[in-house]
């Protein structure tokens, strides 16, 4: 053997300890004796020494092989523990077989002592390798109990010759049952079956057995506690040779989470189309080809086909302003990561082309996909072409304003210094006929000629005043005698208003105070 026998002994003489060990050399044994006479030293050995084996003489002086292998069985009862005695007999040596001794050897035959450390040693290696065998069938029944649990699988098995039926803790724990309530179960299991589904599993079940389609069924388990499980059960039927059915072996699982997210991304998906469909803009879904894999109900009604016939064109089939080339530098553009927003134009199935605003992004999804979004924005165009002819037609008319308010301010104009003008006309002709007579009336002419000079500078602060205005300049501001300006306008259209057989009478007050105004302001406001 390569590896040394590691030997517990219990042996008060040590000529036999001697014999032993050499007896078990020469068959090739390796021995690593540790050799002890009292239960204190045989109870340290066995808590602490590394021990294959133990070899105990049946007494000792202080000890017995008896207490020994009490001892042994209560700390390693994985050793194997033969007496090697001289005295012990038939009915001790029965007795200590049923306590646990893996064997016994007299000494007076020695012969059998390394073909019973043979079989002692192989038999705690099989018990060894059976107790880890079955360690790691324990950890993997484990394992494969709480992987059912996880995945919500577990097993049934029906003997169709007894009716008897197994079910694995994960099955009766989907239908709410106890393994204890298992008799007549094929009857317990239908009245466990929602009554809708009942008669379709029964159905399935009895055609397995006939022979049939392979047992595979989906159905509602409603548990006692009232709870609904939806399962989803496969089984397999063992035949004899004449045809019979023998036993039903199969899988079932627990699908409720899984058929309620399919529910709900069936019910998103339906809100989503919603959401989509009665959206006012038309959406293209692409693929790295440029080819149409899904529509909006936008995009068919704006084009003018129906989802079927989109599907599969490519935008060059519609789109009326790119090309080839064109596309590719937005498809460039929009992998780099950019959104893009551009116009285009797009042909209806009748050939009618419309104006389009298109916005485009990327995403993945099986693949590279592009979204597309089109708006119609042939009214936004009309809106753009009516502002551009509002804005013409303002124009024009602000030009027209302008020329009608020049004339406006013209005949203003006119008309204000046509008053100073005819004043002054009326004084020259008034001077003039004063130095017509005989003698001339020098006088008289004097005062009409000073009347002339006042109009004529009234008509040139008038003319003064406009300028100032289109200079945008200031109004001239001085300290004056309202009365003064009411005396001068009363005079000055004294000879006018005669000739109108107009009177007028002014009623001033002598103390009204002089105040801060614009002259040529107040005198064309009097007059007016």
């Amino acid at each position: 053997m390569t590896d040394p026998l590691r030997l517990l002994l219990l042996e008060d003489d040590p000529a036999d300890a001697e014999l032993i060990q050499e007896l078990l050399e020469v068959d090739h044994f390796v021995c690593e004796v540790t050799r002890v006479e009292t239960r204190t030293e045989f109870l340290a050995a066995l808590e602490h020494a590394d021990i294959d084996l133990i070899l105990a003489d049946y007494k000792l002086p202080s000890f017995d092989g008896l207490s020994a292998l009490q001892l042994a069985l209560s700390v390693r009862p994985d050793l194997p523990f033969i007496f090697v005695s001289g005295t012990l007999g038939e009915e001790v040596a029965i007795e200590a077989l049923k306590i646990g001794a893996t064997d016994y050897v007299l000494k007076t035959r020695l012969s059998r002592l390394v073909p019973s450390v043979r079989r002692a040693l192989r038999e705690a290696r099989e018990r060894t390798e059976r107790k880890r065998t079955e360690e790691a069938l324990r950890r993997n029944q484990k394992y494969l109990e709480e992987a059912q649990r996880i995945a919500h699988v577990g097993w049934w098995e029906r003997d169709l010759t007894t009716n008897h039926v197994s079910l694995s803790d994960e099955v009766c724990r989907i239908f709410g049952v106890q393994p204890v309530d298992l008799p007549d179960w094929h009857e317990r299991w239908l009245q466990l079956i929602h009554p809708e589904d009942r008669p379709r599993a029964a159905e399935a079940a009895a055609a397995a057995l006939r022979g049939g389609p392979r047992y595979d069924v989906e159905y509602r388990v409603v548990r006692p506690d009232g709870v609904v499980r939806v399962v989803h059960s496969q089984g397999e039927v063992t035949w004899d040779e004449l045809g019979r059915p023998l036993r039903q072996f199969g899988v079932l699982q627990d699908i409720t989470e899984l058929r309620l997210a399919e529910r709900e991304l069936r019910a998103s998906e339906a809100r989503f189309r919603t959401f989509v469909d009665r959206a006012t803009d038309a959406f293209f879904l692409l693929d790295d080809q440029s080819t149409i894999l899904d529509v909006n109900r936008e995009a068919c009604d704006s084009l003018g086909y129906r989802r079927e016939e989109l599907i599969g064109m490519r935008s060059l089939d519609f789109d009326v302003a790119l090309d080839e080339a064109s596309i590719l530098r937005l498809k460039q553009r929009i992998a780099a990561g950019e959104t893009l927003a551009f116009e285009t134009l797009h042909r209806r199935k009748d050939g009618t082309v419309f104006p389009v605003e298109i916005r485009s992004g990327r995403f993945e999804q099986g693949g590279r996909r592009f979204l597309a979004l089109a708006r119609d924005i042939t009214e936004r165009k009309r809106a753009e072409e009516e502002r551009g002819r509002l804005r013409q037609l303002e124009a024009d008319l602000m030009r027209l304003n302008r020329i009608s308010m020049m004339g406006e301010l013209a005949a203003s104009l006119g008309h204000e210094i046509n008053q100073p003008i005819t004043a002054a006309a009326i004084n020259a002709r008034a001077c003039l006929r004063w130095l017509q007579r005989e003698p001339p009336e020098i006088g008289e002419a004097r005062h009409s000629a000073s009347r002339i000079v006042s109009d004529v500078d009234r008509a040139a602060g008038i003319i003064e005043r406009n300028r100032s205005f289109y200079r945008r300049g200031t109004p001239k501001r001085e300290l004056i005698d309202f009365n003064e300006i009411i005396r001068q306008m009363v005079a000055l259209l004294h000879d006018a208003a005669s000739r109108h057989s107009i009177s007028i009478r002014t009623d001033l007050d002598a103390a009204l105070p002089k105040t801060i105004a614009d002259r040529v302001q107040l005198q064309q406001v009097l007059m007016n």
